[in-house]
Formats: structure tokens, sequence, C-alpha cells
């Protein structure tokens, strides 16, 4: 005896919707954005002052992430601080690009503060007005660790192809006499 399998009717309206929706979605065209970044990340100052070490940068392999390294110190003789300072070159495809910045940091200050400051230059050396990204934190005499993530998106408005732009990375640490800066490592991640 064999068994005999009946015939699905016509596929539910939902499915079909869905199922017509989907295919819409894949059909459309979508613009590629991606910053193109000219070269290697230059490490172009750092600082330090009292008791606290050098900083150190590091990139990934393809320029799009850097790594930030400012060290351990307790501010024991003086006020103490460092600072260091990257940047990069990059060129964005013709009406615009979607930038976003992904930060995450792993800090804890005590009668202190860090800081990180993004900014965006034309050829020209002028600050573009988005977007740029400033964030800090302190402690007073109980320490405060920072370690969540976060990230901003702007919109930089209609730059024409071709055209090279900086991206200007600014991170300092500072604790005053007594204070202590502690884990101080920092990573950014530049998109899409």
């Amino acid at each position: 005896m064999s068994a005999t399998v009946a015939p699905e009717g016509p596929a539910p309206r939902w499915r079909r919707l869905v199922s017509g929706a989907f295919s819409a979605l894949l059909l459309l065209p979508v613009p590629v954005f991606a910053l193109t970044f000219s070269g290697s990340w230059s490490i172009t100052s750092t600082t330090a002052t009292g008791d606290a070490p050098v900083p150190q940068g590091f990139q990934s392999g393809n320029r799009k992430s850097l790594r930030f390294e400012l060290g351990n110190y307790l501010a024991s003789t003086a006020d103490s601080s460092n600072r260091i300072v990257a940047q990069n070159t990059f060129t964005v495809p013709a009406g615009g690009e979607v930038v976003t910045i992904l930060s995450t940091q792993s800090v804890e200050v005590q009668q202190g503060n860090y800081s990180v400051r993004v900014e965006f230059f034309d050829a020209g050396g002028t600050e573009l007005s988005a977007p740029s990204l400033a964030h800090s934190g302190g402690g007073g005499l109980t320490p405060n660790m920072f370690s969540d993530p976060w990230d901003t998106s702007g919109y930089l408005p209609a730059l024409p192809a071709g055209q090279t732009y900086m991206v200007r990375v600014t991170i300092t640490t500072a604790a005053f006499q007594g204070g202590e800066v502690s884990s101080s490592a920092f990573r950014l991640t530049f998109g899409p």
C-alpha cells in the first residue's frame, strides 16, 4: 500500500508577503561605504609628566583599529599625566560616508581623570563639524572603573570622492598628587 501526499494549496498570504519583501530587499541596490585609510597611523606626540609612563599606541593590520596603552601609575610625588596623539588620512566615496567609532576602554581612576577626543579635518586643516567624539571620566577619593564600550555615529556630508581627510585621536590620563591611574588601555575602531 502506498501513501499519497495531497498537494498543498496556495501558500498563505503572509508567507507570500514575507517572501516577496525579502526578494525585493535582495534586489535593491546597496551603496558601498568604506573608509579607506591612506597609510599607517602615526603617533605624532607622546608626553608624560611626574610619575606617569610614556604611553604607547598600536594599530591593527587593517588600519581601522587602534589600541593605546597609557600604563599604570601612582602620582606619589606630584601631579602626573600622560598623553598620546595619533593621526591618519583617509578618503571617502562620493556622496558622503557614514562613520562609526566604537571605543572600549579599561581604566581605573582615583583622584584623577581620563579623556578621549577624536577630530576630523579636511585637506586644508579645517576641523569638520561632524562627526567628532569626546568622552571623559574621573574619580575622587574612591576609585572609579570605566570599562563600558561606547560608540557614536555621525555623517560626513557630501565629501567629494578621492579627496583626503585626516582623523586625529588624543587620549590623556591624569592623577593629582596621591591619586592613581591603573589598567589604562583604550581601543578605537573606525567603520563601517
